[in-house]
């Protein structure tokens, strides 16, 4: 085997680059890298013949692309709308003390250079300035924050505090950091609601798992954030709080289930927080807001204190996952040690030797300058300056890196700007690792949309307004048809396909199965457990509210790891012409997740991250 390719320490400035421009070097064609694998190699589904699907799978597509061309009729009304509507975005971020990631920002309370009080003020003056605009707000808790602030000033202040200042980290490393708290999740004495009528007066009685490991490291909860009912949509909105809305265009959704995370991460509102993913619901908010958002290898972090849950904890866990939402991705090995379960934190292996060493020395320097008119675009923009130096190594010879843009796979092309942002990566990633990234034919995977649809689908004793089962949805729809319902569409929609499905023959679900079993066989014998696949994370940047109904079937994109179990992390790496953020997805086997989490890391450090929604 190859010695692995060192490296030693690296200047990277993006100084005086126009972000705007990152994705528009690929405007042209970029060149296509011959895959090296054979398609036999691909797997057992990569021989160019798709396996019949069942009947109920075939029916099911059917339904979806005819409500889809319903919804294009009766949008009608709605295009004329839009014409009228007004774009607006965030406020710039004035106050430093919200452009610090939360390792550093934890540093500084334990060294008396930042009080926690002072730290919990500025992050309460940004969250009151931005959520008239965003509504991404279900409750809060600022007094008591400021009180929890108040006591570990005071246990700082102690003489002897940092008599053993490695283990004050190890104990507390996100000691007086705010962190806020998807809506789906448990925070004692706050709203857990999911986002449904029928539970607007519940308030939670104990901590989520992940609640209580993030509060023992040290950090304080601000809030928990708004979701759609019952997580069950690719937009946030629902009938107790309302819509979210998108930090860079609020003409625009932030996508869901954890769009109110992914809105107030993105306007400065927040530095770190907690999402959940079953089919890219974590993903899919972190891609259009432009943060960076993990969804963890199953199983890693407890979802116990979620809602909703399921009986059927396996299957469950399979699909469902916590994981960190982050503005710097230098926070998110640190935060996924946090809430991983205490025994999952040694199979994660975040400081391990195999892919990376933890960066030595790591500094950034991030200044903006005054915005400027560039006339090529008509859009304005403010100077990034991110200057980063640190000590990186990483065994980069043991990493195979595999890419796909899709192309017309999951029913839908990505647009330019989605393929240019992986080609743009994978470049990166060639002249970085010194390795030929292979472009992999994903044509055998063209029914992942409906298979995974499927898959959750198949999960009883999922809670919902329907016992877990879709009794009872069907007479649902009829009251939303109706306006008498109190659940929204995609909800009672969810119902009715579930109970379908319920109702279908065991052969064909059985069927279904087996299928699956022959797509993740094909993508094992792909991935080797050091190799990464880049695929976009979906097919167009951040669409106007309600679009995502149109778009449902490209849910694929996203569920696709959510049915295989892979680790993935959402990677913003530019913007498009109109200033939305565009992401790619960094896909490894389980217990990958330092990987992935490794490149991103180098992303940021390249491309800079995210992008403040007022310097667009």
């Amino acid at each position: 085997m190859d010695k692995p390719t060192i490296f030693s320490k690296r200047n990277v400035s993006t100084e005086g680059k126009n972000t705007d421009n990152l994705l528009k070097e690929h405007n042209s064609e970029a060149p296509i890298h011959q895959n090296g694998k054979s398609s036999s190699q691909l797997g057992t589904l990569a021989d160019g013949h798709q396996p019949k699907l069942s009947l109920y799978a075939k029916s099911l597509r059917v339904t979806v692309y005819l409500l889809i061309k319903v919804l294009n009729v009766a949008y009608a009304p709605v295009f004329l709308y839009r014409m009228f509507q007004t774009r607006s975005k965030c406020s710039p971020v004035t106050d430093p003390i919200l452009r610090i990631p939360a390792v550093d920002l934890a540093r500084k309370i334990r060294r008396k250079e930042l009080s926690a009080e002072e730290v919990l003020k500025a992050y309460i003056s940004r969250i009151n300035e931005v959520n008239p605009m965003l509504n991404a707000i279900v409750e809060s808790r600022f007094e008591e924050a400021l009180e929890d602030a108040r006591q570990v000033d005071a246990k700082v202040s102690a003489n002897n505090f940092l008599e053993d200042e490695a283990a004050i980290e190890q104990d507390y490393p996100l000691l007086g950091v705010p962190i806020t708290i998807k809506g789906s999740l448990a925070v004692k004495g706050l709203k857990h609601t999911g986002g449904s009528v029928i539970r607007k007066d519940h308030k939670a009685e104990l901590d989520a798992d992940v609640v209580s490991l993030v509060r023992k490291a040290g950090a304080i909860p601000l809030l928990v954030s708004n979701t759609p009912e019952l997580c069950m949509s690719l937009e946030t909105t629902n009938k107790l709080i309302g819509t979210t809305k998108n930090p860079h265009d609020t003409t625009r959704t932030c996508g869901g289930s954890s769009g109110g995370e992914a809105s107030l991460l993105a306007a400065g509102a927040s530095v770190i927080g907690i999402g959940s993913d079953v089919a890219g619901s974590l993903r899919l908010p972190a891609h259009y807001c432009g943060i960076w958002g993990h969804k963890p290898t199953p199983g890693t972090v407890s979802s116990t204190g979620h809602y909703p849950s399921c009986n059927q904890y396996e299957e469950w866990t399979r699909a469902f996952t916590v994981g960190p939402m982050v503005r710097y991705a230098t926070d998110l090995k640190t935060f996924l040690r946090v809430i991983a379960k205490p025994e999952q934190v040694e199979k994660l292996d975040l400081d391990g030797k195999p892919n990376c060493r933890k960066p030595r020395k790591k500094h950034f320097d991030v200044k903006f300058g005054k915005a400027s008119s560039t006339p090529a675009n008509k859009v304005s923009i403010c100077t990034v300056k991110l200057l980063v130096s640190y000590i990186l190594y990483v065994d980069l010879k043991k990493i195979k890196i595999y890419y796909s843009e899709h192309e017309d796979y999951y029913w839908r092309t990505p647009n330019q700007h989605c393929r240019n942002a992986v080609n743009k990566v994978v470049d990166h990633l060639r002249n970085v690792c010194g390795s030929e990234p292979q472009k992999i034919d994903a044509h055998f995977s063209q029914n992942v949309p409906d298979l995974s649809a499927i898959d959750l689908l198949s999960i009883e004793g999922i809670e919902d307004c329907f016992d877990g089962n879709g009794n009872g949805a069907l007479t649902e729809l009829m009251k939303y048809a109706t306006f008498r319902s109190q659940h929204t569409f995609m909800l009672i929609m969810c119902g009715v396909l579930r109970k379908t499905l319920i109702n279908s023959p065991q052969k064909s679900r059985d069927k279904v199965k087996n299928i699956v079993n022959k797509v993740r066989k094909a993508f094992d014998s792909m991935l080797g457990e050091d190799d990464i696949l880049i695929v976009p994370s979906f097919p167009t940047e951040a669409q106007k509210h309600g679009d995502v109904l149109r778009s449902i079937i490209c849910i694929g994109y996203l569920s696709i790891f959510n049915l295989l179990g892979y680790p993935v992390t959402n990677c913003p790496v530019g913007v498009t012409s109109d200033g939305l953020p565009v992401g790619v997805q960094i896909v490894s086997r389980p217990y990958g997740d330092k990987i992935t989490l490794t490149l991103a890391e180098e992303l940021e450090a390249s491309f800079g991250g995210w992008i403040e929604p007022s310097d667009i």
